[in-house]
């Protein structure tokens, strides 16, 4: 029925993924004034803080926050502060101890010897497609003389359930099929390590992927969003786990059930509160993310 958006190159869809990656929410049109925010006067999803510091490190980060009260969004901030601005922090408190501050005017000199300095990137991009909010978080990191490592997170929650989104909820309201994506994710990761071991056979470096690997089995793949069309990405970044840049990319159009997205809409137009009220968990959560803030920005000085 429908078919990956494959005729592109592995090069070419993972430069189509960066280029995703505006540090914007795209709604759609999709009317947002009935949820249930944190903040009233942001979006659903904001910026946390951009910080840019060329002495010790180079940061320069996008980091997303959910503006929705309830349990998964609390949730979902809270992973993005443990894999992400935890990062920035032991980045800030690693350069401290390698450098000598100076308290009159704030400057670091940097002891050059050591080799650690640290350049770490973060983006994201926002959509909505039917009730599905979907976000994509991708992070380049690069410590002293390890290599490159880029990490990929996603989110995806419903906007009229107040419920976590896993690829199963996909299948029928978006027209696809577990086999059809078993297949998909089969062809990429083989003609991704065949590639990688025609580079090992040429005496070059290569990264070998275990085809038996449970990451691959379909009730394990917790890393896909939908795209600005509604397209499927799913992504195997395996710098999640170990210092490499590299990632496979599978693409699949979707062909979104009209019936059902209506009455899902329906669902949402109706209610009024569509989120878990849980304010004290969500300050609690609030608080530590505005603590971390506060602490990136105030050592970056």
């Amino acid at each position: 029925m429908q078919s990956q958006t494959q005729e592109q190159t592995p090069e070419e869809l993972e430069q189509e993924f960066i280029n995703l990656l505006t540090n914007k929410i795209d709604k759609k049109g999709y009317n947002t004034d009935k949820i249930n925010k944190i903040d009233e006067t942001k979006d659903i999803i904001y910026t946390l803080i951009t910080v840019e510091n060329k002495a010790a490190y180079d940061m320069d980060l996008n980091i997303p926050v959910f503006n929705i009260q309830g349990e998964v969004p609390t949730a979902f901030n809270s992973r993005t502060q443990e894999l992400f601005i935890n990062t920035a922090n032991q980045i800030i408190s690693n350069s401290q101890t390698t450098s000598q501050g100076n308290t009159q005017n704030n400057e670091i000199t940097i002891n050059t010897g050591t080799n650690t300095r640290s350049i770490y990137e973060l983006n994201y991009q926002a959509y909505i497609n039917g009730n599905i909010l979907s976000v994509v978080i991708r992070a380049s990191l690069k410590m002293g003389t390890n290599p490159q490592k880029i990490m990929v997170q996603t989110y995806n929650y419903n906007l009229a359930t107040g419920e976590e989104v896993y690829l199963s909820d996909l299948l029928e309201p978006y027209g696809l099929k577990q086999d059809e994506i078993n297949s998909n994710i089969e062809k990429v990761v083989i003609a991704a390590n065949t590639e990688a071991q025609a580079l090992i056979n040429s005496g070059y470096s290569g990264y070998t992927r275990n085809l038996d690997d449970a990451i691959y089995d379909f009730e394990n793949i917790n890393t896909f969003f939908l795209g600005p069309n509604g397209e499927l990405y799913i992504i195997f970044a395996y710098g999640n786990n170990s210092d490499t840049s590299e990632m496979d990319i599978v693409k699949m159009d979707t062909y979104p059930n009209i019936d059902y997205m209506m009455n899902a809409n329906n669902v949402n137009n109706n209610t009024t509160n569509t989120t878990i009220e849980n304010t004290t968990q969500n300050n609690a959560v609030q608080n530590a993310i505005t603590n971390a803030e506060s602490n990136v920005t105030t050592n970056a000085q």
